[in-house]
């Protein structure tokens, strides 16, 4: 899970944009990959899931998780990948 902090003008409406899904590679066996995919975002100013919220005095924070899909032979170690976040401030 990765929490975002959001600082913005007070009581202005946000709206996230993720991509969908993501390739992690091993670090130091490229063939050796997994997919993260089923993203989602929990928005604190709304104590749900989805994607928009409201900077209520200024700040807000969602935490982004997702499914790693583990293959049943995967090779244990580190695994990189990286994914952009886009807010809109509307």
């Amino acid at each position: 899970m990765l929490t975002l902090l959001l600082v913005a003008k007070p009581v202005q409406l946000t709206q996230l944009h993720y991509h969908p899904s993501l390739t992690v590679t091993h670090a130091t066996i490229p063939a050796q990959t997994m997919t993260a995919d089923n993203f989602l975002a929990l928005i604190a100013s709304k104590s749900a899931e989805g994607t928009i919220g409201d900077l209520i005095g200024g700040t807000d924070s969602f935490d982004v998780g997702a499914t790693l899909h583990v293959g049943a032979a995967q090779v244990n170690g580190v695994y990189t990948g990286s994914f952009s976040v886009s807010v809109a401030y509307n």
